[in-house]
């Protein structure tokens, strides 16, 4: 594991916070990331049998003999690859019963989602309290902004599922860790969008989005996924960057909203016509005829993806 200091060099500064953050040219808070990232990636390395899985599935020419006898080789984890590729969220309302036959019709890339997806709900499968809250609210965030994704239909392969999962994945570590008490926290604070990351700034010299984005790409995760996870509290940034990130940015920031208030009561009474109101449903065009016309898919997505992973 590389020291510290090592790693602070090698930190990737696309992932770090923008300009018009003075955090951005704190060195001591680089340093302390890195520290945590090193610490995390020790404490806490991603399963070897989805290592080994996404590796292959890297390659152009993998065998899907091969990769399925290494997703079977962990029952858990082939057990919710098939309830993924089953579920009305890829378009298939069961039928699948062997992993060959998933990775055949639904393909590498999505397959390689998958399993990420279950290798890192299995990771925090075990977590009580606020922990278990930050991983339901991923769960949710991730089918929500797949309805959203569908919607859109944006040009190319994109990960937005995964990175819906993936975007909290900072605090469940810091949580875990106990680098950072989160109980103290208001419900309100907890639940409102661009809060908690400004109080983990403060406190920690750096935030819960570029902590995970950091261990992501120490996990092999690949692009796009970790510079979405960095920015998703930093959307001028990724705005400004090109129209394919800040749309994913702006998409997960809609969806974020949207599953803190499917889970409790605490946002406007007229929810569609603040969330269409918001910097990122102006940057989408995302009108309140479109949010409530997907309304009803984000909710039965949300409880669908929640039997799957909690």
């Amino acid at each position: 594991m590389a020291t510290a200091g090592k790693l602070a060099d090698t930190l990737d500064e696309a992932l770090w916070f923008g300009e018009d953050d003075p955090a951005s040219s704190d060195e001591q808070a680089q340093a302390s990331m890195a520290a945590e990232v090193a610490r995390i990636s020790g404490l806490k390395p991603f399963p070897v049998v989805a290592t080994r899985v996404l590796d292959a599935l890297n390659q152009q020419d993998y065998s899907v003999a091969w990769v399925a006898n290494l997703i079977e080789s962990d029952p858990a984890l082939a057990s919710m690859v098939l309830r993924l590729a089953n579920s009305a969220m890829y378009g298939r309302a069961g039928g699948y019963q062997h992993v060959d036959e998933a990775i055949v019709r639904v393909g590498g890339r999505r397959v390689r989602d998958m399993v990420s997806a279950a290798a890192t709900m299995q990771m925090f499968n075990d977590l009580q309290g606020i922990a278990s809250t930050f991983r339901d609210h991923c769960a949710a965030t991730a089918a929500i902004v797949r309805v959203l994704d569908q919607h859109y239909e944006l040009p190319g392969e994109h990960s937005l599922f995964l990175a819906g999962l993936l975007h909290d994945i900072g605090k469940l570590l810091l949580a875990e860790t106990r680098e950072f008490d989160y109980t103290r926290l208001s419900p309100q604070d907890l639940c409102t969008p661009d809060v908690i990351h400004r109080l983990e700034r403060q406190e920690l010299g750096y935030d819960h989005a570029v902590l995970g984005a950091h261990v992501l790409q120490a996990w092999t995760i690949p692009e796009p996924i970790p510079k979405i996870v960095a920015w998703h509290h930093q959307p001028t940034r990724a705005y400004a960057a090109d129209g394919a990130i800040g749309t994913q940015v702006a998409l997960l920031r809609i969806a974020d909203r949207i599953a803190w208030y499917l889970a409790q009561t605490l946002m406007p009474a007229k929810f569609p016509e603040f969330l269409a109101s918001t910097a990122e449903a102006r940057w989408l065009s995302l009108k309140v005829d479109d949010i409530e016309g997907m309304w009803t898919r984000m909710v039965e997505s949300r409880g669908e993806i929640m039997s799957i992973f909690t």
